[in-house]
């Protein structure tokens, strides 16, 4: 993961503890998939040599049951199902040997062996991880994040988000994000330095501890083979491209993560299901639901979109095709949410108009398919409200802008959105967001707009003229039209 404004600040990369627990309970559940399989076709062999049913009557019923919901669990993380299956179950069972038992330093060799062989790929020197207690671990990623993401970046993103109703208005994003993130990561890997940290919460190092471990190894090895495509700074109007390159470089890792966990013998992977782990996923699980959806979207993208984007490059062309992508990295995260397409680089889109004194333009940026898509699932924040053609919509999308005007305390946002011809309408699903997020403002027609609404805290416009989608928010309609002449 990246730390975390998203959709990129800095190059560090990380592993929150949330997806340690979702992608080792898949682990267990895979292989126990794998073990149930095996022993159905051991039935089906001693059921063709009796001529009667017996105690087996009934188990064909059982086993396509576990296979419903094994199939069920990898589709909450989108795309091929069978992918999935292909990409994250292990080719030989067990291969991974055991290291509980070694010295420390033995076992970090033992666990880089096996990400080696796993990735298909040779570490060019050695990698000294550090391990840090969770207060240690905490207090450096805080650290770390707070000095990239500023007090005036936490504003002009709340300020962004509020208007578009992602987040209560004065939500401290850089105090809520902070928090969130020393409370969540359990590993990071940092290409500018080379530094490598682990959480270790006891003595030993556990499981648990050994999977984020092989997460954070195949950064640095991936960093060391085929060089990282993170950009060295933030680059601004090009968020959307950097969340892409994140999903690309977390799905790698999530998916070796995933491998690793799988090859390692039932005994241990039961074992990852101690009473601690448990609790910190749950914690991390309770932690996440607090967030708005908008910023819970934003978390899980790099690792479950990026997870099903590296499967299907794998199916594709096994690994040597997930390598192909570091030299040729994807542009937008519409190519992450719908990898079947041909790649296509977004089309340029400027905001229109030009706001008069005192208002200031504060800042420029992407505004990409994933972005929009959270957007339209959760309008308001309010995930029962969601489009029914949320996805659909989203892929509509063939580039997209936005800027923040500043006056004092007020705000004002211009979007633009270019739409691929003979799409579904993006410009009624806009609209038609618009209306649920806000859905006590007072709608009129105008001639020309799609959308015209007054609130009791801002007002907006939405139009559509030749291929885009023009959206301007401001605390007056006049202000707000500005955007789209």
């Amino acid at each position: 993961m990246n730390l975390y404004r998203p959709p990129r600040r800095g190059p560090i990369v990380a592993i929150v503890l949330l997806s340690v627990g979702f992608l080792a309970a898949t682990a267990i559940a895979a292989w126990q998939y794998v073990e149930l399989r095996q022993a159905e076709r051991r039935i089906e062999e001693l059921e063709g040599g009796q001529s009667g049913g017996g105690i087996l009557d009934g188990l064909e019923d059982v086993f396509e049951d576990l296979e419903g919901a094994f199939e069920e669990g990898l589709g909450d993380l989108g795309g091929d199902t069978g992918e999935l299956a292909r990409c994250l179950l292990p080719e030989e069972p067990y291969s991974a040997p055991a290291v509980g038992d070694l010295p420390l330093r033995e076992q970090v060799t033992a666990i880089a062996d096996a990400v080696e062989g796993l990735r298909e790929l040779e570490f060019r020197e050695p990698v000294e991880p550090r391990f840090l207690s969770p207060e240690e671990i905490s207090s450096r990623v805080r650290e770390l994040f707070l000095e990239e993401y500023t007090v005036a970046a936490g504003d002009e993103e709340s300020r962004i988000l509020a208007a578009l109703g992602a987040v209560p208005a004065g939500t401290d994003l850089r105090t809520l994000r902070a928090d969130l993130l020393g409370s969540q990561v359990a590993g990071f890997y940092d290409p500018r330095t080379g530094e490598l940290v682990v959480r270790q919460a006891g003595a030993e190092l556990t499981v648990n501890d050994r999977v984020v471990l092989a997460h954070e190894l195949d950064h640095a090895l991936t960093d060391q083979a085929l060089d990282l495509p993170l950009p060295e700074d933030l680059r601004a109007g090009r968020e959307d491209a950097d969340l892409a390159v994140t999903a690309l470089v977390e799905g790698d890792a999530t998916m070796l993560m995933q491998r690793y966990a799988a090859s390692l013998s039932l005994e241990e992977q039961l074992g990852g299901l101690d009473p601690a782990s448990i609790l910190d996923a749950v914690q991390a699980q309770a932690d996440l639901a607090e967030l708005p959806p908008y910023l819970q979207a934003e978390l899980r993208f790099p690792y479950e979109a990026g997870l099903s984007f590296a499967c299907h490059l794998y199916a594709e062309g096994g690994w040597d095709a997930v390598d192909a992508a570091y030299a040729d990295p994807p542009e937008s995260s519409v190519e992450i949410l719908f990898p079947d397409r041909a790649p296509a680089a977004p089309a340029p889109v400027n905001v229109p108009g030009l706001l008069l004194e005192p208002w200031e333009r504060t800042t420029t940026r992407q505004l990409g398919a994933a972005q929009l898509l959270w957007l339209l699932e959760a309008p308001g924040g309010d995930p029962s409200k969601g489009l029914e053609d949320a996805m659909a919509a989203a892929g509509d999308w063939a580039g997209g802008a936005l800027e923040l005007w500043r006056r004092g305390p007020d705000s004002a946002i211009g979007v633009a959105i270019a739409e691929h011809p003979g799409g579904p309408s993006l410009c009624e699903a806009m609209a038609e967001w618009y209306r649920r997020a806000f859905d006590d403002d007072a709608e009129r027609r105008e001639p020309g707009y799609e959308l015209v609404a007054d609130g009791p805290r801002q007002d907006a416009v939405l139009a559509c003229r030749e291929g885009e989608v023009r959206l301007g928010i401001a605390p007056q309609v006049r202000t707000a039209e500005a955007f789209l002449r």
